[in-house]
């Protein structure tokens, strides 16, 4: 089915870092140049070379080689909007970030105390503060609480006490407080830049005012009223061109397309067979191209391992992938060229044979006459795990419909009483099965990695094979669909 399909484990909540960036086309900041430079030494002889990561191409990461014979570092870009770069060297930096407007120059120097800037008097102010958010923003994870360290030896007990972390909102008065003395010191500073820094502060605030999960998907989120119009603000803020340069930013606004992929409040989402396009159609909750595109392609892009060859996400790309049109078919082919298994093809009947907990033989086609929604797993896998309350969600909202929801253990046969163990212990939702048969099912399905899920129809026909995972919350509205036909 569609070919041979790589289920390359992709986490929602990690898909910003790859594509929010990208899509800002133009900016309202008038460029006196094409270009931006900046120039790197290092007291650190190991750091040759620096890698970086532009907001125009996260993919892609270079590699500068060596310094000249002076021992610098040169990094030249053409581009007519800002730069947001993200710098490291092999030992003394990590993520720099350096924001840089057109016509800007930059000299850093890396030493003991960490990355000096001098250049551009502008260019080099607005890169301090940055610099001074982010370290004030580090230090909630520094250490989260007051802890006693107890350092034993023989004869005695030193008891360590440390300093009192800062809360969200102790950082956020301090950069506040820093925004607020830039102002005063730099009045000539880019209105581009300060449009930027913010909204960046204002989404630093929002998230953990709603105690939003990092690098978690937001899917059947519980907001509160209050929540929801925070989460609404990201609609307001989508007209500005800068937002979007912001993480925070865009965390919050991946969080709220979560929300309207379930609840779609304006109706703008079509039948749930039609979720490829769906997932384009999300864009029209903004008016700004910028974040349209950035909703656009980093909702297919998320769907490139599932749907691979699949003719209408070929036509979804070839329409609406814009100027990441080729970077998508590209990943399409190295996830097709990664499979190690062919894919049944649809209206193919798969079977196989397995036991419940109690030991029972149980075969697929003992669940023919109702949909199933079946998922292939492992006790030990990570993302399997993470999807246990999304899956038991999505089982509790469809109880009324005709729907199975089986998950089926491909643990080590030895480990066979682990899996007995685990479902007995944490009772999860779903019919629970173990296959000791692995490798035909994996050949059945077409299964690269867990967790692995398919939709079979009652007559016992797989309709969709590798289909989405419940925490993207597109089963939901396929199902329903399905069933209503």
């Amino acid at each position: 089915m569609r070919g041979k399909i790589a289920n390359t484990i992709f986490f929602r909540g990690v898909l910003p870092a790859f594509v929010l960036l990208l899509f800002i086309g133009c900016s309202k900041t008038e460029s006196v140049s094409d270009k931006v430079t900046v120039t790197l030494t290092s007291a650190n002889r190991e750091d040759n070379k620096v890698s970086i990561k532009g907001l125009f191409n996260i993919w892609e990461r270079s590699e500068l080689n060596a310094k000249d014979r002076e021992g610098v570092i040169h990094i030249e870009k053409r581009t007519k909007v800002p730069e947001l770069l993200y710098l490291s060297t092999p030992t003394s930096i990590e993520n720099l970030w350096c924001y840089l407007e057109p016509g800007d120059s930059l000299n850093i120097h890396v030493g003991d105390d960490g990355a000096v800037f001098t250049g551009h008097s502008i260019a080099v102010e607005q890169n301090i503060l940055l610099q001074q958010i982010k370290k004030e923003r580090a230090k909630i994870w520094e250490n989260r609480n007051n802890q006693v360290i107890n350092n034993r030896s023989k004869k005695s007990v030193t008891i360590i006490k440390k300093p009192v972390v800062p809360t969200y909102n102790d950082i956020d008065e301090r950069t506040a407080q820093f925004i607020a003395d830039f102002k005063k010191r730099v009045p000539n500073h880019s209105a581009a830049f300060m449009r930027f820094v913010e909204i960046d502060q204002k989404y630093y605030r929002i998230q953990n005012e709603i105690g939003l999960k990092i690098r978690q998907t937001q899917t059947y989120e519980k907001y509160s009223e209050n929540e929801l119009k925070l989460l609404e603000e990201t609609l307001v803020d989508s007209n500005i061109d800068e937002a979007i340069y912001s993480g925070y930013y865009r965390r919050v606004l991946n969080a709220y397309i979560d929300y309207l992929r379930i609840h779609d409040p304006k109706q703008l989402l079509g039948n749930g067979k039609e979720y490829i396009l769906n997932e384009i159609r999300l864009a029209d909750y903004v008016e700004n191209q910028f974040v349209k595109d950035y909703i656009v392609t980093g909702n297919l892009y998320s769907l490139v391992f599932q749907e691979g060859s699949n003719p209408e996400y070929i036509e979804a790309i070839e329409n609406y992938g814009g100027q990441w049109k080729e970077f998508l078919l590209e990943q399409v082919q190295s996830a097709e060229g990664n499979a190690e298994y062919s894919a049944t093809e649809w209206n193919e009947f798969p079977e196989f044979q397995a036991v419940n907990v109690h030991g029972d033989s149980i075969r697929l086609s003992d669940y023919h006459g109702k949909w199933i929604y079946l998922e292939i797993w492992t006790t030990w896998s990570g993302p399997s795990n993470l999807e246990v309350p999304y899956f038991d969600e999505l089982e509790d909202r469809l109880q009324d419909y005709p729907v199975e929801f089986i998950r089926v253990s491909v643990d080590n046969v030895d480990d066979q009483q682990k899996w007995t163990n685990y479902v007995q212990k944490y009772k999860p939702k779903g019919t629970h099965l173990f296959c000791a048969k692995k490798q035909k099912l994996y050949s059945e399905l077409g299964v690269t990695a867990v967790p692995h899920f398919s939709i079979i129809n009652p007559e016992g026909k797989l309709v969709y094979n590798n289909v989405l995972r419940p925490s993207s919350g597109i089963p939901e509205r396929l199902l329903k669909a399905l069933v209503s036909e």
